[in-house]
């Protein structure tokens, strides 16, 4: 959404309905905004809230002193408030020619 006004209900508008658009297109793909929150988390994601609105889920993830923790903030037909904790662990495997190296999740 880089060079839209995110503020104007106009343009979000516009932006949610081009994404109902590409999902009827293609029913089986998941589509994930990453957005970020103003200086306040309580007060939601920044821009105009037709954004928020259109979103089944939604989640907070912040940095705690020894964690990660993603927040559910918004579910459709579920549950507000749940909260999960991890870290993020280095995998390192290969296929015999060569070594990868990936990250997995711990949960705390």
């Amino acid at each position: 959404m880089a060079d839209f006004d995110k503020n104007a209900s106009v343009v979000m508008s516009k932006v949610n309905s081009n994404l109902k658009i590409f999902l009827s297109l293609c029913p089986d793909i998941h589509i994930m905004i990453v957005h970020h929150s103003g200086k306040k988390k309580e007060n939601g994601p920044r821009g105009h809230s037709s954004l928020f609105a259109a979103m089944d889920s939604c989640f907070f993830l912040s940095s705690l002193k020894n964690n990660l923790q993603l927040e559910v903030t918004k579910d459709r037909g579920g549950k507000r408030g749940r909260k999960i904790k991890f870290n993020l662990v280095e995998i390192e495997a290969n296929d015999n020619e060569r070594k990868y190296t990936t990250v997995g999740v711990k949960y705390a």
